[in-house]
């Protein structure tokens, strides 16, 4: 594709708006293949300092119980399951969802699940 501007010609390539995966059913969201957009594992989202608070203020100090939901969370394919989930951890470990910490917790999980422009629309 030809893109004209007031400097210089410049070639640009053909982009394709197929999804090569297949269609996906509305509002659902899978995780996308590209290595620098989704990390592989939803462990690297968390740095140690906030895997140790998130262990001890959203799970109750329990790291058996806050790697068992990064295992569950990892398994799971959609946003929608996912929020769905981290509602069921906030409720059985008594986490204000609105709490700074359960807040950052969520944001690191979906960012895991949308990319940045399904997050700000």
């Amino acid at each position: 594709m030809k893109v004209f501007s007031d400097f210089d010609d410049v070639e640009l390539p053909e982009t394709s708006h197929e999804n090569p995966a297949g269609s996906h059913a509305a509002g659902e969201h899978e995780r996308s293949p590209a290595p620098d957009a989704v990390p592989a594992d939803i462990y690297t989202l968390f740095s140690l300092s906030e895997q140790k608070m998130f262990t001890k203020k959203v799970f109750r100090k329990d790291e058996v119980e806050f790697r068992n939901a990064l295992d569950r969370l990892n398994g799971i394919t959609g946003w929608k399951e996912a929020s769905s989930y981290l509602s069921e951890i906030f409720l059985s470990n008594d986490v204000d969802p609105f709490s700074e910490e359960a807040i950052l917790f969520t944001d690191r999980v979906q960012s895991y699940y949308l990319p940045t422009d399904d997050r700000e629309q």
